[in-house]
């Protein structure tokens, strides 16, 4: 029973270093250590995974914040700090698949502070993510890449879903539209995933599409310009084109991309205002600075 509470502690301790500092002499030390604590001198066993680590950090000269202890602290995204291990509840915003073999997902996930982006490595623990839904990240690692802070899911990290409902930030902003962007109109989803597509969706194949409507716009308030999403309620209390009327105008011109046409018309060059919230992120420039948003309401100005 000793034996196996040990090989326990042992597999948090070797979890908590960095791989590249840890080989079997390392792994016998840390076990003799932590026999030494927790049998003869009775000392609880997260206080002795605690001092073994960090025994075994000086004595292999592992970075300052490279170690993951136990349990890192519960931290806001706007408190995230580069070379810092933290754990955070944050809602998943965007979710991308990756093509590389060691990356497995990577994308965007935030609190009321902020957005930050997120990569989960191969030699992380298997999970399922969905969009929209509300985690607690424990024990990732924060790094600073292209001068944006981004955080790294290990091995050493975990994720949970929780039933705590994480809001994002939210801001107005007052504007000209300047554009909008090709995928604005009457669009198609598939019914599984809701993604955009176009016959076939490349991750439930071929599906009964559902129409909805978004118009994709890009609004300049005269210092930055910033892409925004509207969903069907936002673009109908603007345009007065909802679902039912963007069908009829398909119907009646026997094109889909009338309606974007019909978008261009009646919002292009007008003035709103508009209350955003941070929701993903995707290619394009956006705000200039990674961040993309969508419009809870607006109206014209």
């Amino acid at each position: 029973m000793f034996l196996t509470n040990v090989k326990h502690l042992l597999e948090n301790v070797v979890n908590a270093i960095p791989p590249e500092f840890v080989d079997e002499k390392v792994k016998k030390e840390a076990e003799a250590r932590l026999k030494l604590l927790v049998e003869e001198f009775r000392v609880p066993e997260e206080e002795a995974v605690r001092t073994v680590i960090k025994y075994i950090a000086k004595e292999k000269g592992v970075p300052d914040g490279a170690v993951a202890f136990v349990q890192a602290p519960v931290i806001k995204v706007s408190s995230l700090r580069p070379r810092e291990w933290a754990s955070l509840k944050v809602k998943l915003v965007k979710l991308w698949d990756s093509k590389s073999e060691v990356v497995v997902h990577s994308g965007l996930v935030g609190d009321e502070t902020g957005v930050v982006k997120f990569v989960i490595w191969s030699d992380s623990p298997e999970l399922e993510l969905k969009e929209g839904g509300n985690y607690l990240f424990e024990n990732v690692f924060v790094q600073e890449y292209n001068g944006k802070l981004e955080v790294s899911v290990t091995r050493r990290s975990r994720i949970r879903e929780i039933d705590e409902e994480v809001g994002l930030p939210e801001r107005e902003l007052a504007g000209a539209i300047v554009a909008i962007h090709k995928g604005s109109g009457l669009i198609q989803r598939c019914p599984e995933c809701r993604g955009v597509i176009k016959g076939v969706c490349p991750t439930h194949g071929k599906v009964d599409a559902v129409d909805d409507l978004r118009a994709k716009v890009v609004v300049d308030d005269g210092v930055s310009v910033y892409s925004v999403v509207m969903g069907e309620e936002v673009v109908k209390a603007l345009t007065g084109i909802g679902l039912k009327e963007a069908r009829e105008i398909a119907a009646k011109a026997l094109d889909r991309d009338a309606v974007r046409s019909e978008l261009i018309r009646r919002l292009f060059g007008r003035y709103i205002r508009i209350r955003i919230s941070v929701r993903g992120g995707g290619k394009g420039k956006g705000d200039g600075k990674g961040r993309y948003y969508v419009a809870d309401e607006a109206e014209f100005a």
